[in-house]
């Protein structure tokens, strides 16, 4: 069952790094966490074969096999429900979002409570750029499970491409209070989240067009291990809401140090 457990701890959504926030926690919640994943496992030994074969070649990057036994796996158990969520996983790695989307609203509809699955319809549709779509998923999640920071940092990410700056503040500031990411402070930022900053920098500069508060929080995103640096400057990407400060001489040297190393 540890397999499980760290597969979804070590899978985020595409509004964050892999290095993001995990699900494993300590005391009665990760014991719950456990039940709950036990639920979802099947107790047939073949399928559970196929889902650990599946799960090793997860790890190896070979997202089509892992994808092919996640498949035997759910063709052997129909009821194996955390091989449909791994099977969705796969296809939005491999950026078959429709088809990741079948197969999370399988899973979702085995387990109704699983915030995990339907966290990941809505990036799905994030990544598809159909934004309000991913904010009615993403609120899903979160009625679901609205103690997970990531849900909100999410949909604060997509709120910002709907221009509703409001929720975006409000999603921000509950991200930042249920995951314990600190404002500023006078030593300095305590939070390790890059996209939580990132995120920061977007609404300083979208919502308030404020220079200094979006690049000081643009550093503090790439201290922390943002290097996801074309996206700041594509036009279908985040570059649509940095217009106007992505050109400036500032945010292009702090880019340049961090992407350089210098």
């Amino acid at each position: 069952m540890r397999k499980a457990v760290c597969l979804i701890a070590v899978l985020t959504i595409g509004f964050c790094s892999s290095r993001c926030i995990g699900l494993i926690v300590g005391g009665v919640k990760a014991a719950k966490q456990k039940a709950r994943y036990d639920s979802m496992m099947s107790k047939n030994s073949e399928a559970r074969g196929h889902f650990d074969a599946g799960l090793k070649y997860q790890k190896e990057k070979n997202h089509n096999e892992a994808l092919a036994e996640f498949k035997k796996a759910v063709a052997v158990d129909q009821k194996f429900t955390m091989a449909y969520y791994n099977m969705g996983v796969n296809c939005l790695i491999l950026k078959s979002y429709d088809v990741a989307v079948q197969y999370l609203r399988e899973a979702v509809g085995q387990e109704k409570d699983f915030s995990e699955a339907q966290m990941l319809i809505g990036h799905c549709y994030y990544q598809k750029k159909q934004y309000n779509k991913a904010i009615e998923e993403l609120t899903k999640a979160i009625d679901i499970d609205g103690n997970e920071g990531s849900q909100y940092l999410a949909r604060a990410m997509s709120c910002m491409f709907t221009g509703d700056w409001d929720k975006v503040k409000k999603d921000l500031y509950n991200a930042n209070s249920i995951s314990r990411i600190p404002h500023f402070c006078s030593g300095g930022p305590r939070g390790t989240v890059p996209e939580w900053w990132l995120g920061l920098g977007l609404y300083s500069w979208g919502k308030d067009k404020d220079k200094k508060e979006a690049l000081k929080c643009f550093d503090y995103a790439f201290s922390k291990g943002y290097r996801d640096f074309d996206k700041l400057y594509d036009e279908k990407e985040y570059g649509r809401l940095l217009i106007g400060l992505n050109d400036t001489p500032e945010f292009n040297e702090l880019v340049q140090r961090y992407r350089t190393g210098k």
